[in-house]
C-alpha cells in the first residue's frame, strides 16, 4: 500500500471485482471453497449497501463500515471484516483498509 491510513483516495474504485479478487486470493494460497466465501460476503456487503444505504460498492465510507457492523452483529462481525479487509486490500483502497482494521482492533 502506497497511502497511509486517513489519506483519502479518489473514487476509481469499481463495484466488486470478482475475478480479480479470485486471482488474489488464490495467489494469497486460499482454496477454491475459501474464495467462493470470501466472494460471497463482499456480495452480501455491497447487497446491503444498495438495500440499506442506497450505495454501490466503490462509495461505501467508513461511516458506512460501521453501521454495516451493527447490522451484522448477528452473523459474526469478525467474519466480514476479515473479509472485506482484504478485498480493501486487494483494491488498494488504503482509506476502506484502515477504516476495517480500525473496526477489527476496537472489537466490533
Amino acid at each position: 500500500m502506497t497511502a497511509l491510513c486517513g489519506t483519502a483516495l479518489p473514487l476509481s474504485v469499481m463495484a466488486l471485482d470478482e475475478e480479480g479478487f479470485r486471482r488474489y486470493l488464490k495467489k494469497s494460497g486460499k482454496s477454491e471453497k475459501s474464495c467462493d466465501f470470501e466472494v460471497r460476503n463482499m456480495k452480501n456487503f455491497e447487497e446491503y449497501l444498495s438495500e440499506h444505504k442506497d450505495k454501490k460498492l466503490e462509495e461505501a465510507s467508513p461511516e458506512d463500515l460501521k453501521d454495516f457492523t451493527v447490522w451484522a452483529k448477528e452473523t459474526g462481525v469478525k467474519i466480514w471484516l476479515r473479509v472485506l479487509n482484504r478485498y480493501y486490500r486487494y483494491k488498494q483502497n488504503d482509506v476502506m483498509f484502515c477504516a476495517v482494521n480500525e473496526l477489527i482492533g476496537a472489537g466490533a
